[in-house]
């Protein structure tokens, strides 16, 4: 008999072992079957929910947000754009954090809701590695850093001249 696998690790755990929780399937017909879902442990089951329902809350500030900045848009470069961002945790703390960016969308004019949808979108692209990789920079800054200098010795070429120039 094969063991079931993890549902948020896919390790192979022991039945016994194993944290199960009896999920209800909704068939096509209209009948409902428990179908049992496995988990490593229920402290494992538990940060999983908990780590979900962030990332459902960052999503929904950030559309929050969107839809500040652009009406209730159903242009759909803005799902596609948002699937790009990555973590919804991140790309909330950066929108917090960095709204005076988006001000400058406010003051251009753009021919299309699309091309206001790109730029909105390349703002968060460009900037979130930045935005997240601040706390480790200022890490490296609180080392000393050795700097050694070379002496340059390359001289530049003197230009020939033709006969039509001046000396």
């Amino acid at each position: 008999m094969p063991m079931p696998k993890c549902r948020i690790c896919k390790k192979s755990i022991k039945k016994n072992n194993a944290y199960c929780i009896q999920h209800e399937v909704h068939k096509r017909d209209g009948t409902i079957s428990h179908t049992p879902y496995y988990y490593c442990s229920e402290n494992e089951y538990v940060n999983y929910l908990r780590k979900k329902t962030e990332q459902e809350q960052a999503r929904a500030d950030v559309w929050d947000f969107i839809r500040k900045f652009f009406g209730d848009s159903q242009n759909t470069a803005l799902f596609r754009e948002e699937k790009l961002w990555g973590d919804p945790i991140k790309v909330s703390e950066f929108i917090k954090n960095n709204k005076y960016k988006f001000n400058i969308i406010n003051n251009k004019t753009f021919d299309s809701e699309y091309g206001k949808i790109m730029y909105f979108s390349a703002i968060i692209k460009n900037n979130i590695n930045d935005f997240l990789n601040k706390p480790q920079e200022q890490q490296i800054e609180s080392e000393s850093v050795s700097v050694e200098m070379y002496e340059n010795k390359h001289k530049n070429k003197t230009r020939r001249k033709g006969l039509m120039e001046d000396e």
